[in-house]
């Protein structure tokens, strides 16, 4: 029962920090607090030693990040989010390669005719590559993040254009030359 009870405690512990900020007092901090700050200083050695071999310095970099991880967001906050904008760009790059590979699932749903009559009915066209475009700019209407990481690195693709940047997306590991990456929004820079 008491596991039970501290398994529930620390869920609503771990919910109430996530949604609200909310943090245990001070005091049952302090032994995370001295954990954490022996962690970073025991590793230093190997993150601040330029010559150790770079797979010491980014364990070490790991370690840093599990231990600091409010100094490592403030870092990456000062150099303006590379990380959290990496982070998006997997993400962004993972749904567009979800929803681009239905382009071709959908030549299955309409080989079937009365699937096809259906979908020519809603969509209001009997044209292959129309329909198809219709049906991906309707799931694509589902996708939230996506979409505002589309608009927000180069603009709202049309339903013409939705097709060629989700390639785009897919084929990128950093935002189009001249777009600006997707940035923090109400973050303190």
């Amino acid at each position: 029962m008491k596991f039970v009870a501290g398994l529930l405690f620390g869920v609503a512990v771990a919910f109430a920090y996530v949604r609200f900020g909310v943090e245990l007092p001070g005091i049952l901090q302090f032994p995370g607090l001295v954990q954490n700050a022996a962690i970073a200083t025991a590793v230093d050695g190997d993150l601040y030693d330029l010559d150790k071999p770079i797979g010491d310095r980014r364990r070490a970099f790991e370690i840093y990040l599990q231990s600091q991880p409010k100094q490592a967001v403030g870092i990456d906050a000062a150099a303006g989010h590379p990380l959290l904008n990496a982070l998006y760009r997997r993400w962004a790059r993972r749904q567009a390669q979800q929803l681009a590979g239905q382009w071709f699932a959908y030549d299955t749903a309409l080989d079937k005719p009365n699937l096809r009559k259906v979908l020519a009915d809603t969509h209001g066209t009997n044209d292959t590559e129309a329909l198809k475009r219709a049906m991906l700019w309707k799931a694509y209407a589902d996708e939230t993040f996506l979409k505002q990481y589309l608009r927000e690195n180069g603009g709202a693709p049309t339903p013409d254009t939705l097709r060629a940047r989700l390639k785009q997306v897919v084929q990128s590991t950093a935002p189009a030359a001249g777009v600006p990456p997707t940035t923090v929004s109400g973050a303190a820079n």
